[in-house]
C-alpha cells in the first residue's frame, strides 16, 4: 500500500471537518451581533506586536472601530468581545484585553466504548462545544480516551476542528501499561499523520521511569515539531517528574505536570512546568471563582485543567443551561477576573408608545334633503352587497 493511500482518508477527514479559522470564526460572530443594528458598525483588524492571546478595541471618534490582537487567537478574542459589546451596549468601547492565566484548559474523560458512540463522531456535535470553548477563551482541550487509538483518523479531524477556533488540541492516555516500544509506535503515527495534535498527556501511574522514557519521551522528542508532554495527577511521583522535566529540558523539550494543589506540592521543576487539576461543580458560585484566580497563577503555576461537567445523558458535555454557565465562569474568569458572570444579551426593546385615544364621535352632518334622517348614515342590511 502506498503511502498516498494510507494518509488520504485522514487528510479527507481533515477537510471535511475544516473550518476558515479563528479570525473567520471572531468576524461571524461580530457581523451576527452587528446585523441587527439598525446602523452597522465597521472594524478594522489587524494584528500587533502586543503579547499573544491580548486584543485591543479602539473605537472611531466617527463611528465604526479598530480590533487587533498579538496572535490569531487574540484577534479572534477582541472580534467576540467587540461582538459582546454590540449586543449590550449597541457600541464599542476602549478595551485591553490580556490573560491572567496562560492555561486554561477543559479535559474531558472518557469512558470504555465511548469513541463509539454517535455523537463521538458528530460534527454538529463537536464545532459547537468548541465554539464555547471559544467564546469562554479556553485555549487547550484535552481528551482524555480509554486506550490509544490505533486508527487516528477522527483525532486528525477533532484537532483540525479545534484549531479553526483557537483552541490547542491535546490527547490524554491513561497510566502507561504494555510494551513501551509498541505505545511508542502507535504515538509516532498518530502524531506523524495529526500535525494540528498539540501534546500528548500520561496518568503518573506506577509504571517505571524507564517505561515513560522509552515509550512517550521518546516519541514526543522525534516527533519533528513542538509537541507537549503533560503528567496528569503527578504529585505522587515527583520522582517521574522532576527525571523526565531534566530530561526534557536537556533536548529542549515542554514537560509539564498537573496537580490538585497546583504546584505547592511539586518541587524542582522550572517556572510554569506545572498547573492545577481541577474537578469543580457545575453549578459554582461566580464569586467565588472569580476569588481563586490569583491562586491558579500562584506558586509558579501556569495555570489549570478543569474536568468537563458531565450530566446523565450519553452525551457527557451537553452546552445549554449550567453547563454553558460552568464554561464561561472558568474561562472568561480565568482569562479576565474583571468579567462579567454571565455573557451579554441584547438589552430589550424600548415599551411602545400608548396609542392615542380616540378623539370625540362628530355629530352627523345634515344635508339639508328632507328625506335625510337622523342615523340614516347606517347602512341598511344587505346595502354592501347592493341592492336586493
Amino acid at each position: 500500500m502506498s503511502w498516498w493511500s494510507k494518509l488520504a482518508p485522514v487528510l479527507l477527514a481533515a477537510t471535511v471537518w475544516a473550518a476558515s479559522g479563528p479570525v473567520e470564526f471572531g468576524f461571524a460572530e461580530f457581523q451576527a451581533a452587528n446585523a441587527t443594528r439598525k446602523w452597522p458598525v465597521k472594524v478594522k483588524t489587524e494584528l500587533s506586536l502586543d503579547q499573544p492571546e491580548t486584543f485591543r478595541i479602539e473605537p472611531y471618534t466617527n463611528g465604526g472601530g479598530r480590533v487587533t490582537g498579538g496572535d490569531l487567537r487574540g484577534l479572534m478574542y477582541g472580534l467576540i468581545e467587540a461582538a459582546g459589546q454590540m449586543r449590550s451596549l449597541g457600541r464599542l468601547k476602549p478595551t485591553h484585553g490580556v490573560p491572567a492565566t496562560p492555561l486554561r484548559a477543559v479535559r474531558l474523560k472518557l469512558a470504555p466504548g465511548e469513541t463509539d458512540q454517535p455523537w463521538f463522531s458528530s460534527e454538529g456535535f463537536w464545532r459547537p462545544y468548541f465554539q464555547t470553548l471559544a467564546r469562554s477563551r479556553f485555549n487547550r482541550f484535552n481528551l482524555a480516551v480509554p486506550r490509544l487509538p490505533e486508527q487516528p483518523t477522527r483525532f486528525c479531524s477533532l484537532a483540525q476542528l479545534a484549531a479553526s477556533y483557537g483552541i490547542d488540541f491535546t490527547v490524554g492516555l491513561p497510566e502507561p501499561t504494555g510494551d513501551p516500544v509498541l505505545v511508542r509506535s502507535r504515538l509516532d503515527s498518530m502524531l506523524g499523520a495529526c500535525p494540528l495534535i498539540r501534546g500528548i498527556e500520561m496518568d503518573a501511574g506506577s509504571a517505571p521511569l524507564e517505561w515513560y522514557r522509552q515509550g512517550v519521551l521518546r516519541a514526543v522528542e522525534t516527533a519533528g515539531r513542538r509537541v507537549t508532554l503533560d503528567l496528569h495527577n503527578a504529585s505522587g511521583r515527583m520522582d517521574l517528574s522532576s527525571v523526565l522535566s531534566q530530561a526534557a529540558l536537556d533536548a529542549n523539550l515542554p514537560v509539564r505536570v498537573s496537580s490538585p494543589s497546583g504546584c505547592k506540592d511539586v518541587t524542582g521543576l522550572p517556572e510554569g512546568a506545572c498547573y492545577w487539576a481541577l474537578h469543580e461543580p457545575v453549578t459554582g458560585d461566580a464569586e467565588t471563582i472569580r476569588a481563586r484566580v490569583p491562586d491558579l497563577t500562584a506558586d509558579g503555576s501556569s495555570g489549570f485543567e478543569i474536568d468537563a461537567p458531565r450530566d446523565e445523558s450519553d452525551v457527557p458535555i451537553a452546552v445549554h443551561g449550567a453547563q454553558e454557565s460552568f464554561y464561561w465562569i472558568w474561562g472568561r474568569m480565568s482569562y479576565d477576573p474583571k468579567s462579567p458572570a454571565a455573557p451579554p444579551v441584547e438589552p430589550p426593546p424600548p415599551p411602545k408608545a400608548p396609542a392615542p385615544a380616540p378623539g370625540p364621535v362628530k355629530p352627523a352632518v345634515s344635508t339639508g334633503q328632507g328625506t335625510a334622517k337622523q342615523g340614516a348614515s347606517k347602512a341598511p342590511s344587505g346595502a354592501a352587497n347592493g341592492r336586493q
